[in-house]
């Protein structure tokens, strides 16, 4: 957006973080070239701090699918025919593994092999399926890659939306079935609706419409983002509401500030996608609303954003957790777009050099946590951790800043 320019000494310094992060997207890239991919066919379900796989792991849907995801947008971005050639590998064994054909929709999970390993169908896996087969045939025109991103489109509209009250449930078995724990992971509530799946569901429904261009996928977006205006984000417009009720109640025991400077910019970006000018209006200033509360409230003095906070007591868990900086550095750039708020700017500069100095390893992945927490999970890859969030961030930087130094 249009607004005044920010001053020289800004500018220059997003002119580095533009350079660093180019130089870390191919770094990361190539962690994950060398590391996931098993020589025999197949992924690695998990990779522990030695380097190591661990056969034992499953490899989860939502790890295959960010790993398409992201070679995908990092081959477009960088023009490297080994991360097409990674990408092109990543869409063949998403479709002859993981889609199921006898029922439709994306599995669970695998084995490393290729077996089935977890069946049922969860709203969030096949929005992750949405998102990174539309963006494989983005990038590479691939006509199976959009059938099977729409044809997940379908059966999702079909079995996860929600007529009367709006919005999308939350897991089925694999056959479409009801089942009783419906929970996105054991620490998630037990509530019938989420903010963390209309979420993604909104991200992958956004490339989707990129890639296709149709009414139906347009008219969907169009109905979650009035969800997220009317029924997600809190009346104090400071924060999302993470866990609801069926006819759309707070549930949440916590704020988090990840998911909130998160879909700070992906609802932002599903509202340019969509290209409806009063909805991006509204949609912009809700934006806006939910970054400037993670920056007044979430932050803290070395430009780490929190995990979250609790609603009872009000406390705060500091944890500086990975993906959360990733969504930072890219949220706070897109508030400077949006608002051309010098603030969010140098926000931006604080975290990722709290990113630089504790996240970044340099065995070449990241760390899940700030060396500042003290402790790590015991793994560079697994079933949560992906090279979506950071590698996306990376691209997604870089093209923010030359929108604020243009």
């Amino acid at each position: 957006m249009d607004g005044p320019a920010l001053p020289p000494d800004l500018r220059d310094a997003l002119l580095r973080i533009k350079a660093e992060c180019d130089s870390e997207l191919h770094r990361i890239a190539d962690w994950w070239l060398t590391h996931i991919q098993r020589a025999e066919g197949g992924y690695h379900g998990q990779i522990g701090l030695d380097g190591q796989p661990d056969p034992s792991v499953p490899v989860s849907g939502v790890l295959m699918t960010r790993i398409l995801w992201f070679f995908s947008a990092a081959a477009e971005t960088t023009g490297r025919e080994d991360l097409l050639t990674a990408a092109n590998r990543a869409a063949d064994w998403l479709q002859t593994v993981f889609v199921d054909r006898n029922h439709g929709g994306i599995v669970w999970a695998s084995t490393p092999e290729g077996q089935i390993a977890n069946g049922r169908k969860q709203a969030y896996g096949q929005a992750f399926g949405v998102y990174a087969l539309a963006r494989h045939a983005r990038t590479t025109g691939a006509e199976t890659s959009l059938r099977t991103a729409m044809s997940i489109f379908e059966h999702m509209e079909h079995h996860f939306r929600v007529p009367a009250l709006g919005g999308y449930g939350e897991a089925y078995a694999r056959d479409w079935s009801p089942i009783d724990d419906i929970r996105l992971s054991e620490k998630d509530a037990f509530s019938p609706k989420t903010m963390n799946t209309h979420l993604h569901i909104l991200e992958a429904y956004a490339e989707l419409l990129r890639a296709t261009g149709l009414d139906a996928v347009r008219g969907a977006l169009e109905h979650l983002l009035d969800v997220f205006l009317e029924r997600i984000v809190h009346p104090s417009g400071t924060h999302l509401q993470l866990f609801l009720s069926e006819d759309w109640q707070d549930e949440s025991a916590a704020v988090s500030f990840g998911h909130d400077i998160e879909a700070a910019w992906l609802l932002h970006d599903a509202a340019a996608a969509l290209g409806n000018v009063s909805l991006q209006v509204r949609i912009n200033a809700a934006c806006l609303a939910l970054s400037r509360a993670v920056l007044t409230s979430g932050t803290g003095s070395d430009g780490g954003v929190y995990n979250e906070r609790h609603i009872a007591d009000g406390r705060i868990d500091t944890s500086r957790i990975w993906w959360v900086q990733a969504e930072a550095l890219v949220g706070f750039l897109d508030a400077c777009v949006l608002s051309r708020d010098a603030d969010f700017a140098r926000a931006a500069l604080n975290t990722w050099s709290l990113i630089k100095a504790t996240i970044i390893a340099p065995e070449g992945e990241w760390r899940s946590n700030s060396m500042l927490d003290g402790t790590c999970d015991a793994w560079w890859a697994g079933p949560w951790k992906a090279c979506y969030h950071n590698g996306r961030a990376m691209i997604e930087a870089s093209r923010l800043v030359s929108l604020l130094t243009i």
